[in-house]
């Protein structure tokens, strides 16, 4: 009986390894093509079906398919469960996901609207392309990510309005204008990124964006060069920084990056609570007074070493702050511009001429201070020794002046 159950096992394992044998043989290899060009390829067993590489991306078109009738023809659509069993191309399929009317984006086609993802071109069927046209995707809801690319110099009027799903912008640096509303309405956008050649906003656009989270403008305001509104709450449709904290803000805000701007004005950023990050880069010399006052959620503040001067409380009452550099260009620090600054140490670079009276008042937490050049330094028209500027058994001297005092650097 053991020897019948035993030779039965053995012929099923051979017509098992016959079969498979059976199957590879005779197998094909198919070749996907791109635009003329080799996308990917797979060599399979005959009667297997095949696994479909990614879908390809091109800007400003929809993906319709691997088609088996040639790149002119495209009318025959290859089946994922035809066998092959030999080498056989397939050409992938576009269609327009956008319409352009004479270098404007107006809108996206009957494919475009099942689009996630949407490139948007500079150039497009042979025309350059310059701008977004107002209204162009409103109420597009499919929409998840944008790419506006490097050419395009204009966003119009309400272009993404109530794009409802919506999660991520990245602008290109070419645009200049960004008109009003062209983000409102865009509820479950968490990031957009501004590139650093916009010189104009519109009001309001980025109105009832309320799950924003990450931030990044060249300026902080309306216009580059600081005519017209100058505070953060400008592009929330927020009339002036005392709305910072107000319902029209977005609660989750958390990461701000200013790009390319000489200076941020007055009460720029005032009491934005919800901050914890900060990235301030480009060519930034000056920081007006209340800048960042009451953005209790900063953890750090680094400046570029382009900054010069810092105005008064500029920073005050950023009390989660227990990181700070200064830069290496600061010649002036205002009166309490780190008033109650959560850092345990600082280090006075050696550009500085004047620290102003309380610039340090209530930093509880800072126990160590160093100067790179300790020379020159006065406090009320009393010199400061080299000592009591270098010598930690006098710090607690030090720190008590740049709390109270205002100091200043001859010679």
């Amino acid at each position: 009986m053991k020897k019948i159950a035993l030779i039965i096992i053995l012929t099923l394992t051979a017509a098992a390894l016959s079969l498979g044998a059976a199957g590879c043989a005779g197998g094909g290899k198919i070749i996907f093509v791109v635009d003329g060009a080799r996308y990917a390829e797979s060599t399979i067993g005959a009667g297997y079906e095949i696994t479909l590489p990614a879908d390809p991306a091109k800007d400003g078109y929809a993906f319709m398919g691997w088609f088996t009738d040639g790149e002119e023809e495209l009318t025959q659509e290859y089946v994922k469960s035809q066998e092959i069993t030999k080498e056989v191309s397939v050409f992938a399929k576009w269609a327009p996901a956008i319409t352009v009317e004479g270098g404007v984006v107006t809108g996206l086609t009957l494919e475009g609207r099942s689009q996630a993802h949407l490139v948007i071109p500079s150039t497009f069927d042979g025309q350059a392309v310059t701008a977004i046209g107002v209204n162009a995707f409103a109420r597009c809801a499919d929409l998840k990510k944008v790419v506006v690319s490097n050419g395009i110099e204009v966003i119009g009027r309400f272009a993404f309005y109530f794009c409802t799903g919506l999660e991520e912008v990245v602008v290109g640096d070419s645009v200049t204008k960004v008109e009003k509303g062209a983000f409102q309405g865009c509820s479950a956008l968490r990031a957009i990124s501004f590139g650093t050649g916009v010189t104009e906003f519109g009001s309001s656009v980025l109105t009832d964006c309320g799950r924003l989270e990450s931030l990044t403008v060249p300026f902080i305001g309306e216009r580059a060069d600081g005519t017209g509104a100058t505070n953060l709450g400008y592009l929330f449709g927020v009339e002036s920084f005392f709305g910072h904290t107000g319902s029209k803000m977005p609660k989750q805000l958390h990461s701000l990056s200013v790009t390319n701007t000489d200076k941020i004005d007055a009460f720029a950023v005032y009491n934005c609570k919800s901050l914890t990050s900060l990235n301030l880069t480009g060519s930034l010399v000056e920081i007006g007074e209340c800048a960042f006052k009451g953005c209790t959620g900063i953890t750090e503040i680094n400046l570029p070493d382009t900054v010069q001067k810092l105005g008064f409380s500029a920073f005050a009452n950023c009390k989660s702050a227990t990181t700070l550099r200064l830069s290496d260009s600061l010649t002036e620090i205002g009166a309490y511009a780190f008033y109650n600054v959560a850092c345990a140490r600082v280090e006075i670079p050696s550009a500085v001429e004047y620290i102003g009276k309380s610039a340090f008042k209530d930093c509880n937490e800072l126990t160590s201070v160093a100067f790179s050049d300790a020379s020159g330094w006065q406090t009320d028209g009393a010199a400061v020794s080299e000592a009591i500027l270098t010598d930690e058994a006098q710090a607690a001297a030090l720190l008590s002046g740049l709390k109270r005092q205002a100091m200043t650097r001859e010679g």
